[in-house]
């Protein structure tokens, strides 16, 4: 799950957030939203807080994958104004007000802020709407009755998807990235990392308004692109030239390489990509005794390694037994890790960055066997382990965090 995030995206998302973490249960409550439908049946009088952008709460966001709706009847108080409107919530002091946004970062700040002015019961939903998206399905029995969205697409998460195309022979899957990283040729390797869904054709966004003779009207139409923006405007195009049932898949394929098999039954059978390198989910990675054979690389530069960026929100620390050779240095270090050419070797960086595609690369080419990428990075293993019910286990991946970013 969650998330990954096209890089502008996640450098927008990640600033201020790892600090708040360790106020988890102490200054607040958290809630995973397996729980919360529970919770609400229990209260007689909550508030439910979206504190993302007027944009976002109203599906009309310039960042097009973070119109991914809103639960129904919040009030909306963008988090830049919640200073000067606090006094809106005067009313909820001593009342049950539960906090959210798209990823649980921007709410875990509110949920801190609103419990240090004297809000005596304050409670974060984890992994904000993101998470509502992808297990709405299954697992939050009220998401009907609690989830509204302006959007006239669906969103589909990728387990949605796989239940489709197993079950549905009306749909037609189209791939709205340039056609170099379709076929996976592209100069940036970062562009060919995802490969593509089976049976999905590829139809550019830059083509896809003169290329409608081809997309027949009829059918159950699927979007796919790499992080889930240019899919989001695509879906806007159909639905504008009269096509009626289109849906995207939730953050793209960006996604798809990101969750773990477990919660995604189609994830080697529906993809076809030709690249050397595989990826590894957190929890995969938690399950692979890596340490006594083969070599965590860390790739990101000296600084962050070390927790001293200048960036204090990219200081989270590291992999444990991670081996630092910043991406910049790794063609000239390659002499040092030799002995791993046939032993397995995990690939990370901050997030989905594309260094730590092109490092991956670098390594299958000079004929190292069992490379892998970790989807996300160590910001995936973060938030997942803070997000995710029954994922805490995965904080035990990482090491040397510091105390203002735990």
């Amino acid at each position: 799950m969650k998330k990954l995030m096209a890089p502008a995206l996640c450098l927008l998302l990640t600033q201020n957030m790892f600090a708040q973490f360790r106020f988890d249960n102490k200054l607040y409550k958290t809630i995973f939203w397996e729980d919360l439908c529970k919770d609400l049946q229990q209260q007689k009088d909550y508030l439910l807080l979206d504190v993302r952008s007027p944009g976002e709460y109203s599906d009309t966001s310039q960042y097009e994958s973070l119109n991914i709706g809103h639960l129904k009847g919040a009030i909306n108080v963008d988090i830049h104004t919640l200073p000067d409107s606090i006094g809106k919530l005067d009313a909820y002091k001593n009342k049950t007000i539960y906090v959210y946004c798209s990823h649980s970062q921007r709410s875990r700040r509110v949920s801190k802020m609103l419990s240090e002015k004297g809000f005596t019961n304050i409670v974060n939903v984890n992994g904000g709407m993101t998470i509502l998206n992808l297990i709405k399905d299954k697992n939050i029995p009220c998401a009907k009755s609690i989830y509204e969205s302006s959007n006239q697409f669906k969103i589909l998460s990728p387990e949605e998807i796989c239940k489709i195309v197993a079950t549905d022979k009306n749909i037609f899957l189209i791939d709205v990235r340039n056609d170099s990283s379709f076929n996976e040729t592209s100069t940036v390797e970062a562009r060919n990392a995802y490969g593509k869904l089976k049976k999905s054709i590829n139809i550019s966004f830059a083509n896809l308004a003169n290329s409608l003779t081809q997309i027949p009207s009829n059918k159950k139409i699927i979007l796919i692109d790499d992080f889930g923006n240019e899919s989001v405007k695509a879906a806007k195009l159909l639905l504008a030239k009269g096509y009626k049932d289109i849906n995207v898949l939730f953050n793209g394929l960006d996604e798809w390489a990101y969750t773990d098999i477990s919660e995604l039954s189609c994830k080697n059978d529906l993809i076809e990509r030709n690249r050397s390198y595989k990826f590894i989910s957190a929890e995969e990675l938690s399950k692979l005794d890596i340490v006594k054979e083969g070599l965590i690389l860390d790739i990101r530069t000296d600084s962050e390694y070390r927790n001293i960026a200048k960036d204090y929100w990219r200081n989270i620390g590291n992999l444990k037994n991670a081996v630092n050779i910043p991406s910049a240095n790794l063609n000239e270090k390659l002499n040092d890790i030799e002995a791993y050419k046939n032993k397995p070797v995990v690939v990370y960086s901050f997030s989905s960055s594309p260094d730590i595609f092109s490092s991956a690369k670098l390594l299958t080419d000079k004929g190292f066997k069992n490379v892998y990428v970790l989807a996300g990075g160590l910001f995936s293993v973060r938030w997942k382990a803070g997000n995710l019910k029954d994922h805490a286990y995965l904080n035990d991946l990482v090491t040397n965090v510091p105390a203002d970013n735990y």
